[in-house]
């Protein structure tokens, strides 16, 4: 089966080892290694398509120039449920209702979306709660916690204030069990990403104290003229470049935008793609590359906001989705698609709704940082690295971060 596929895919460019058991060996050594080979195929294939064999298979790897192929495809062409099915197996993992029935987008959509203006005093008050239960601070002294697991325990804290009633709305379901199946694939997708991107951010503050002064002065100036509200969130564009360069430059995973073809698609450069094929974007490559973005390999925190001049506008922001900026994924799914994919990859992106809750609480709760602590990491003053499982990227889990609680000014 595996050489008959292989010849149905022959006329895309292979990387690793020839042959099967050549290709089977780059297979074992790219669970081990992978952002080495993703990255050869990109830079000698680009812009044409290239397959790596993985442990699950064939993965076809496309470019920017097929993010339209896709975002025009038919959900009967290219399936993002499907493919994501394919890793997860959601029948057994979240249940079958999350697979056949994932109204929660249209919920998404429909309620947390658009009351989110009325949700930010919830989110505030439980964020701040959190954080002073979480740190219990006393006077003015350094204390050191756990970087990710107290930023996951915060964002789950934030974050369930809002969720545990969203299904209610929907008045779908009456079993305790397909309930709680659903507030717990709310959790999965929404609560490790935004966790894994807030520890990023801060470990890029901590080693950097020169940024919290740009960051804080743009804060206090919002906020006491608009108080925290979804329009100041929308007014810090400080924050909101901080936060969309960690996505950038570190990510939660080295590919994106995953689709299954469900039959035989033809791609505008001409790639022949049979059906059952999985295809991913290989978006952290594209976040890095010089043509797409000056000193690429640089942490720019103020990158997207145009510091010194007036530009305004969707396209720098942290919820826009473009073929350079592929954090949420692309097209009409694309956040919730990679929202399930991410309970295997830790890969999140959502081009749907999800991703404006996403941006608020994230948004937040750096504000409140900067203003209310000082931060510094506890490793001799070096940056915690990232680490790499499979294609996703995981912030460091062991690593500590120190805060401390800033005097009244």
């Amino acid at each position: 089966m595996l050489t008959y596929y292989c010849s149905q895919l022959s006329h895309i460019e292979t990387v690793g080892s020839p042959g099967l058991l050549g290709s089977c060996w780059t297979a074992i050594k790219f669970s081990m290694d992978s952002s080495k080979y993703i990255q050869e195929g990109y830079d000698r294939y680009k812009p044409r398509p290239f397959k790596i064999l993985t442990l699950r298979g064939w993965l076809v790897i496309l470019n920017r120039n097929h993010l339209e192929d896709i975002a025009n495809a038919s959900v009967d062409e290219l399936s993002w449920s499907e493919a994501a099915n394919d890793t997860l197996k959601m029948d057994y993992t979240l249940g079958p209702g999350i697979h056949h029935d994932p109204y929660i987008q249209s919920l998404v959509r429909s309620q947390l979306s658009r009351n989110l203006p009325s949700l930010c005093p919830d989110i505030k008050d439980e964020m701040v709660k959190a954080f002073n239960e979480l740190l219990d601070m006393k006077g003015n002294e350094w204390k050191t916690v756990p970087a990710y697991e107290s930023v996951r325990r915060m964002v789950s804290r934030a974050s369930n204030r809002v969720f545990v009633g969203l299904p209610l709305y929907a008045a779908k379901e009456s079993s305790v069990m397909l309930l709680t199946q659903r507030i717990m694939a709310i959790n999965f997708t929404a609560i490790h990403t935004s966790s894994n991107t807030l520890t990023q951010a801060l470990y890029h503050l901590a080693v950097n104290p020169q940024y919290a002064h740009l960051l804080r002065e743009e804060v206090e100036r919002v906020v006491e003229k608009d108080g925290w509200t979804k329009e100041a969130l929308g007014k810090m564009r400080r924050v909101d470049s901080f936060l969309k360069e960690t996505l950038r430059y570190e990510g939660v995973s080295l590919l994106t935008v995953e689709r299954k073809a469900l039959k035989d698609v033809k791609l505008s450069d001409g790639t022949f793609i049979p059906k059952g094929t999985v295809m991913r974007v290989a978006s952290k490559c594209i976040h890095h590359d010089p043509g797409v973005y000056d000193n690429a390999d640089v942490f720019d925190p103020f990158r997207f906001t145009g510091l010194g001049d007036d530009r305004e506008g969707s396209s720098y922001q942290m919820v826009t989705v473009n073929s350079a900026s592929l954090p949420f994924g692309y097209g009409k799914l694309a956040w919730y698609a990679l929202t399930l994919s991410s309970l295997a990859y830790q890969n999140l992106s959502i081009h749907s709704p999800g991703r404006f809750f996403a941006a608020v609480e994230l948004k937040m709760m750096l504000a409140h940082i900067v203003l209310s602590y000082d931060v510094k990491v506890d490793s001799n003053g070096h940056q915690p690295k990232n680490m790499v499982f499979g294609i996703a990227i995981v912030a460091d889990r062991r690593a500590g971060i120190m805060f401390r609680k800033r005097s009244e000014e």
